[in-house]
């Protein structure tokens, strides 16, 4: 989650609020890529629907100000990087909730006096399209096989797309030249060229070399 007070949120100690500044103190970081917490709208399922337009703003909110934070403590941060939310196929409510975060958290970074810099930036996930049934079923899964959910991505083409978005949506804001090793779930620092520290989600993706 955004933060640890989120509605739903089961690991406190993990919010992107307490991850983030830990992360910076630990690790002299360039580039900090966050993806926006799908956690955020995945919890508001337990929210009245009355409510949850105005949470899912708060959580863009929530982010946009724990960028502005990271860059105004580190001045070794070159650029923070957030890639907007994943799409999902688990609910036409929730998948709404997300398309209503990432218009919220495009107005806010352009609306953050880092953004006429280049420093702070929203990466778009625009290359990672579902739009039809085959697609879906190869990115999540089979809606019949176990584990399928709509929000990891499982399929047999699951990590591969994944992976090809984020360096789209990386090159996009740039940063280039990366490349790929193996499956992983969360990024983590690599030794070698890597400057780049990356906070994910549990989907898989390729580790990213730069």
């Amino acid at each position: 989650n955004s933060v640890s007070s989120y509605p739903g949120s089961k690991f406190s100690k993990s919010s992107f609020e307490r991850v983030v500044p830990r992360l910076l103190a630990n690790h002299s970081v360039t580039n900090l890529i966050l993806q926006s917490p799908t956690s955020d709208v995945t919890n508001l399922s337990q929210v009245p629907e009355s409510q949850q337009k105005d949470f899912i703003k708060q959580s863009a909110q929530n982010m946009v100000g724990i960028m502005e934070k990271a860059w105004a403590e580190h001045p070794s941060l070159r650029k923070v990087i957030i890639l907007d939310q994943l799409p999902r196929a688990d609910s036409d409510q929730l998948s709404s909730l997300a398309n209503t975060y990432n218009a919220t958290l495009r107005e806010l970074v352009a609306a953050t006096p880092a953004s006429s810099h280049c420093q702070i930036l929203v990466a778009s996930h625009n290359s990672l399209t579902l739009a039809s049934k085959d697609m879906r079923s190869a990115v999540f899964g089979s809606p019949s096989a176990r584990g399928t959910d709509g929000i990891h991505f499982r399929g047999k083409e699951g990590s591969k797309t994944h992976t090809s978005s984020i360096i789209s949506a990386l090159k996009s804001a740039g940063l280039n030249d990366w490349s790929t090793q193996g499956r992983r779930g969360a990024g983590r620092q690599q030794n070698g060229r890597t400057h780049s520290q990356t906070v994910g989600t549990s989907n898989q993706f390729a580790v990213l070399n730069c």
